[in-house]
């Protein structure tokens, strides 16, 4: 078993608090953990655990701004992907109906004012006074039809900031994030780690989080219940009440986001690293969810590394179980204001 907190920033500060809570967690009058003389590190070298042992380890975060290159004004993306092997999601930027047009056709024709015309799903604009009017008009429809997607789906606080700036765009901190996540499941594979806790370096889980995740794997394996997915940590973004699993005290998770905490199983793990996530990257907050819940963007369900996953169990525990929390202090991530690889940052 491994116990692994992710350093999402190059900030001493916030490494050596996550070093400081880490080190509250190996408590021996809890379990027998593996103590190295210095902090273990995972970087290539392979660490095996033995069995009924807890492995407790820091993971370096994967640094985007380190290939910040500027190409003729704008980001060399592709610059970023060679030197991190990955390929980010060219269409998850939507910021106009063009956008929308491009992820969802139908979308832009069924929205449409009934005297715009459309050939092979482009529409059809003239350039004079009228049209223009026609034109806005058109694009305010197909806009809102994208919007009416979360709508009446999702809990409504959250609609507008997202749409209007999380799917705006694409930066360098959330494909650094996304990868970071995706490496430490990638090594989980590698060394074949049954089960894995997964922290990001501002999560604080409380000191005697591991007892009861563990009862509640014991109960699933007990009843035949393969899981994929144990949410520690998350925000429920979906309206649709999540539905009590054969496990007391567990349900099963609807659609959630800010996922800084949460235990994988070795077998979600190489579902997730044989999908081809890293060839089409965007948002891990996004990635997960979509996987075993309805996510409202039509587009995502069409994408191979969605598509090829054909079952992924994910269970959560109740928001009011309170397994982990967020330092106080990193409450606003700085991933979301770093540059854009696609898309803006919307209105400010």
């Amino acid at each position: 078993m491994r116990v692994c907190f992710i350093g999402l920033e190059r900030n001493q500060s916030r490494w050596n608090k996550a070093l400081a809570h880490l080190e509250l967690l190996e408590s021996p009058e809890c379990f027998v953990a593996i103590r190295p003389k210095e902090p273990l590190f995972l970087n290539d070298e392979a660490f095996p655990v033995e069995p009924g042992q807890v492995q407790f380890c820091m993971a370096c975060g994967v640094d985007a701004h380190e290939f910040l290159t500027v190409y003729e004004d704008t980001l060399d993306v592709e610059y970023v992907e060679r030197h991190l092997d990955c390929k980010v999601y060219r269409g998850w930027a939507v910021t106009d109906e063009f956008d929308v047009a491009r992820i969802s056709p139908e979308t832009a024709i069924q929205a449409a004012p009934h005297d715009i015309e459309f050939v092979n799903g482009t529409a059809l604009l003239e350039t004079d006074e009228k049209a223009q009017m026609a034109a806005s008009k058109y694009g305010l429809h197909v806009y809102l039809a994208y919007e009416n997607w979360f709508r009446g789906v999702w809990h409504k606080r959250f609609v507008d900031k997202y749409v209007g700036y999380f799917m705006r765009h694409m930066t360098l901190g959330e494909c650094g994030s996304s990868l970071a996540h995706l490496r430490v499941l990638e090594r989980q594979v590698a060394d074949r780690i049954p089960i894995q806790f997964v922290f990001e370096d501002d999560a604080r889980p409380v000191v005697d989080f591991l007892d009861p995740v563990l009862a509640k794997i014991e109960a699933l394996d007990a009843i035949g219940e393969r899981w994929d997915l144990i949410l520690l940590h998350s925000v429920k973004y979906d309206l649709i009440p999540e539905q009590e699993s054969r496990v007391d005290g567990l349900f099963i998770a609807g659609h959630r986001k800010v996922t800084d905490a949460y235990c994988m199983s070795l077998r979600g793990a190489q579902k997730i690293c044989r999908s081809g996530y890293r060839y089409c990257l965007f948002p891990f907050d996004d990635f997960l969810p979509a996987l075993y819940s309805h996510h409202p963007r039509k587009d995502l369900a069409l994408l191979p590394c969605i598509a090829n996953i054909k079952e992924f169990k994910a269970y959560t525990f109740p928001d009011d179980a309170n397994m982990s929390i967020i330092s106080e202090e990193s409450l606003v991530s700085g991933n979301n204001v770093s540059p854009c690889l696609f898309g803006d940052h919307g209105v400010t």
